[in-house]
């Protein structure tokens, strides 16, 4: 991996930095904007009243837990951390300056509209949805959104019917760990104006690559290099193609 592809991840990865972990909303300092919640029970319980939040990673939220969030309008950065128990994202929609969303577990979650009627959303990366294998619910920000992941996890992957839904969205970057990809087709990821970055999984056979880095040449996608393709993959470059690459690698 090129020190720019590293660049690159690292400039559209958003994963809120604001440790340490505290165990009670009564624990959150009065002069920091900043907080990392762990719930035990109740202990989420007066969140709601820290005004001054701007960043928050909640782990562990529930129903009750996401209320006491979405009434921390001043939010712009939220990361819904590992174990999410909540399954109705309704009460985000008061979060009307958030710009950043990251939902590190939605396996419940069966209704992610309540994400489209937030105007300042610019990032929003999802992993482990199982309940939703269709990305039109997405298609309202398709002109508000930088960043956008649908992704899985290290132990199941994140089924998605096709990437069609996509189409025109200004995104810069696409991140797609742990993704399998119904339709096996990626030929809507050109029509992508801004689309700078690909981050994932093989979401299609190597011909596809080849004809996306046609059209698109300006896009950074490690699947682009015949080199990364292990040998024995279905539907991957041939022997000669991966020499070839190999050889002009100046690494090598």
């Amino acid at each position: 991996m090129s020190v720019d592809f590293r660049a690159m991840v690292h400039r559209y990865r958003h994963k809120v930095m604001v440790g340490p972990q505290l165990d009670a909303a009564d624990q959150i300092r009065a002069d920091r904007d900043y907080a990392e919640l762990s719930r035990t029970k109740q202990s989420h319980r007066g969140l709601s009243e820290h005004q001054q939040l701007r960043q928050l990673a909640a782990v562990g939220a529930n129903e009750e837990y996401l209320e006491e969030i979405g009434k921390l309008t001043e939010l712009t950065h939220l990361d819904l951390r590992w174990p999410m128990r909540a399954k109705d994202l309704a009460p985000l929609e008061q979060l009307q300056k958030l710009e950043r969303l990251h939902l590190e577990t939605a396996s419940g979650i069966e209704d992610f509209s309540p994400l489209t009627r937030l105007p300042k959303l610019r990032v929003l990366t999802i992993e482990n949805a199982p309940k939703m294998r269709s990305l039109d619910w997405v298609r309202p920000l398709k002109e508000q959104l930088e960043v956008f992941g649908y992704e899985g996890t290290v132990n199941k992957d994140q089924i998605v019917e096709s990437l069609d839904p996509l189409e025109g969205f200004a995104m810069e970057a696409f991140f797609c760990i742990s993704l399998s990809n119904q339709s096996k087709r990626i030929d809507v990821l050109s029509s992508c104006p801004n689309l700078k970055l690909i981050d994932g999984a093989v979401l299609a056979p190597w011909a596809a690559y080849k004809e996306l880095e046609a059209k698109r040449p300006d896009i950074i996608c490690s699947w682009f290099e015949p080199r990364n393709w292990y040998k024995g993959w279905r539907d991957g470059p041939s022997e000669e193609e991966r020499a070839a690459a190999e050889a002009a690698d100046p690494r090598s």
